[in-house]
């Protein structure tokens, strides 16, 4: 005697048996859910960038930006802003100039954190560039 076979067959007369289209219908819901899904991911999500582009938030390209923090031998009151921002994006050929975010007092000097799209960055911390922040007297932190 094969006690799981007969526990089976005893679940089987008692459970009532289930109606034919459920199956089919599930499937149609599943398959309507990740349609519904798909639609939402592709042209949902661009609305909502194109709403955000057109009250000033960031294009989708330019979203990804990064910290940069560096080393200055000045105080920071001796630092022009604006000078020393247009003479970083000159000497890295940046795309576009950085955002100075904050400059903080430090012991021989002013480290500054610069928010900059990615591709500016690399280039800022790219090791063939060393000559380049020397000469600005700049030193990655």
């Amino acid at each position: 005697m094969n006690s799981f076979k007969d526990l089976e067959e005893l679940q089987d007369k008692e459970t009532p048996s289930l109606p034919l289209g459920i199956k089919s219908n599930v499937h149609g819901q599943i398959t309507g859910m990740r349609t519904m899904g798909e639609i939402v991911e592709t042209y949902l999500s661009k609305f909502f960038s194109i709403i955000s582009a057109v009250f000033g938030g960031e294009i989708d390209g330019e979203r990804n930006t990064h910290l940069v923090t560096l080393f200055l031998p000045v105080k920071p009151e001796e630092l022009e802003q604006p000078t020393f921002l247009q003479n970083l994006t000159n000497v890295f050929s940046l795309s576009k100039s950085p955002t100075l975010l904050v400059a903080i007092a430090v012991k021989d000097g002013t480290e500054i954190s610069l928010k900059m799209n990615a591709k500016d960055a690399a280039k800022l911390k790219d090791n063939t560039n060393e000559g380049l922040l020397s000469n600005l007297d700049l030193e990655i932190r």
